[in-house]
């Protein structure tokens, strides 16, 4: 979890030159920051600098859950809780699974009304179906505009074969993620690798809650 933080400005810090600007003197004057308590990398190496340039910018959190330090998950959201009105225009985009951590973080009367809840359960299927289709045709189509694969016959793939991929996918972005990985190998023809995907048994997902 102390990572978090550093990490965060790391890359702003590489996205933005007056972030960067803002954060070297910062981190020059106290070099063992990374090593100091959560509010205070917060504070000193976000919030600071992004309040001296004023920036617009969305920051992303992927699988808080996932966090294996000694502090809990909702530790970085209860001391964001604490400074989210000093950069208004900052967007935290945090995702994780809903377990209670997570959940009592996004509780915290602090950070309630600055947050909006997206459960990715409750997405209707026809849309994430929609983007696991764009998935796939981008990288597929990049695969085939590469030309390592002379075997690979054009138009590849086409919209049917793309279908089938889709429906296999089983509205988990993780399973398009793999498909794209093994059709990618750079020892094998991409072609042959797709049709072993559609030629295989549709996956059946299985809900599974705690307590049944």
């Amino acid at each position: 979890m102390r990572l978090i933080i550093p990490t965060l400005a790391y890359h702003l810090a590489l996205q933005y030159p007056a972030f960067k600007a803002a954060l070297i003197p910062i981190i020059i004057a106290n070099p063992d920051i990374g090593y100091e308590s959560l509010a205070m990398q917060l504070e000193n190496l976000l919030v600071r600098p992004l309040i001296s340039i004023d920036l617009y910018t969305t920051i992303v959190v992927d699988a808080l859950d996932e966090c294996e330090e000694d502090k809990p998950a909702s530790a970085f959201l209860s001391i964001l809780a604490k400074r989210i009105d000093a950069i208004p225009s900052v967007k935290f985009f945090i995702t994780g699974r809903p377990e209670l951590p997570i959940r009592t973080g996004f509780r915290l009367p602090l950070l309630r009304p600055h947050t909006e809840v997206f459960v990715l359960h409750d997405v209707d299927k026809s849309s994430v179906d929609s983007d696991i289709d764009l998935y796939l045709r981008n990288h597929l189509f990049e695969l085939a505009a590469q030309g390592h694969h002379s075997k690979t016959t054009f138009p590849w793939p086409t919209d049917q074969q793309i279908a089938v991929t889709v429906r296999k996918c089983s509205g988990l972005f993780i399973i398009a993620y793999v498909i794209i990985k093994f059709v990618a190998s750079r020892h094998h023809q991409p072609h042959e690798r797709l049709d072993l995907i559609i030629r295989s048994p549709d996956i059946t997902v299985y809900e599974v809650k705690v307590g049944d």
